[in-house]
């Protein structure tokens, strides 16, 4: 069975697979054929991606991403270098620290309501991210399904036990060409739905990617500018040393935000 699997060049199959296989070609009878031979998950993958595509038609990473380039935008305001750096005389007497610090104060609440809009559109975008990787998984299922199907019918059709599509009278057989349309249908839907696999698993690792990298500038990040700011504005006379840490937390926040966009 082994070898005449091979000579199919569908890729390997499992030890339980084989026995799948060994069983449906046992009971392939073209002229009693199942109406639902290899589509028995059809119904249910249909239902399921009518609701993915519901989703993917709304633009949800496309708004986090958005939200991100805002959010960006307004960090450009708070860069500890340029905030808590002392001021020139010439910055005292035109009262260009005071107009930086002032927009450090807008950017900071600015920045404070993007990033709760931002978490709202990632939470949406986790519904979708839970979706797409439910429809990979009804997807695995089958082509998995599929691929049985299609082996045993080929195997049927490779045999010497099956009847010809066309007798030595050349009469019309119309089970066994009935068989061999659903096999080269079933065919196309494998190739179709493992190119929607393809997709679906490249989709999955770009939203992914984009949660993760947000919520780690979120939760992890944030935090740790907030504080090091937060320590700046407590002082009045700030060490070189403390605003050195707080440049670096606010650049590793901007790096990791733009692996977003």
């Amino acid at each position: 069975m082994k070898t005449h699997l091979q000579n199919l060049q569908m890729g390997d199959f499992l030890e339980d697979e084989v026995v799948q296989i060994e069983t449906l070609l046992a009971g392939i009878n073209p002229e009693q054929m199942p109406t639902n031979f290899g589509f028995a998950q059809r119904e249910t993958w249909g239902h399921n991606f009518e609701s993915l595509a519901d989703l993917l038609e709304q633009p949800l990473a496309d708004h986090l991403a958005s939200l991100i380039t805002e959010l960006l935008k307004r960090l450009s305001d708070a860069d500890p270098a340029k905030v808590f750096k002392q001021p020139s005389w010439l910055g005292k007497a035109t009262g260009k620290y005071l107009e930086t610090s002032l927009n450090y104060l807008e950017a900071r609440l600015r920045i404070d309501g993007l990033l709760e809009e931002a978490e709202t559109a990632a939470k949406r975008l986790e519904i979708l991210l839970a979706e797409i990787d439910k429809q990979r998984q009804y997807l695995r299922t089958e082509i998995g399904e599929l691929r049985l199907c299609i082996a045993a019918g080929r195997l049927y059709l490779a045999s010497d036990t099956h009847q010809p599509l066309v007798s030595e009278a050349c009469a019309f057989n119309a089970g066994e060409e009935r068989f061999a349309r659903r096999l080269t249908n079933l065919a196309a839907l494998l190739a179709s739905h493992e190119m929607t696999a393809v997709q679906l698993d490249l989709a999955h690792a770009q939203t992914a990617d984009l949660l993760a990298n947000f919520y780690e500038s979120c939760h992890v990040l944030v935090p740790i500018w907030r504080g090091h700011s937060l320590g700046l504005l407590l002082n009045e006379k700030n060490a070189p040393s403390q605003v050195g840490l707080a440049q670096q937390a606010y650049l590793a926040l901007k790096n990791n935000l733009s692996l977003s966009v």
